[in-house]
């Protein structure tokens, strides 16, 4: 790594996704406690009351396309994440009128938790839920830190030294 090599030594490295089986690979002890984010993975499993959890999602997605250059990603729980509301917020409106779906996506908050997290929007749209998964790299492989809700482990901080990995 780029910072071990040219001494630099930081309290932490931040991905802007989770690794690949292929960076840890490559990366060996430099890699360890290295952050990053996503919203899918094996050890990310909210307790889902709204759709298919990650394993049925992800199994469902494998036999819709055997044939796709990738397995299902943090985008594709995304999207399915967001069809799962969608579909909520319809039948709660039992309308497609704008203002009736907004007023159902209001309803629909703190009620619901779908394959990325719960769901919470203010008036205008935003979320404040459906966070993002924070992983670092600990010596047994990538465990979830954050949220708490589906946290596997406690996260490491500062990060060691490279030299005492």
């Amino acid at each position: 790594m780029a910072t071990k090599y040219f001494g630099y030594f930081r309290s932490c490295l931040v991905s802007l996704s989770q690794p690949t089986s292929q960076f840890l690979q490559q990366a060996g002890k430099d890699g360890l406690y290295a952050l990053s984010q996503t919203l899918l993975h094996d050890k990310i499993n909210w307790k889902v009351t709204h759709g298919l959890n990650r394993e049925q999602m992800t199994a469902r997605y494998a036999k819709m396309f055997p044939n796709a250059q990738y397995p299902a990603d943090f985008q594709t729980a995304l999207a399915y994440g967001a069809g799962v509301v969608a579909e909520e917020m319809i039948k709660k409106a039992q309308s497609l009128d704008a203002a009736k779906l907004k007023q159902a996506a209001l309803d629909l908050n703190d009620k619901m938790v779908t394959i990325t997290g719960e769901y919470k929007i203010d008036n205008t749209g935003k979320q404040f839920k459906n966070e993002f998964a924070i992983m670092q790299n600990m010596p047994k492989g990538p465990e979830v830190i954050y949220p708490p809700a589906v946290a596997t482990a406690k996260g490491v901080y500062p990060a060691p030294a490279f030299n005492a990995r």
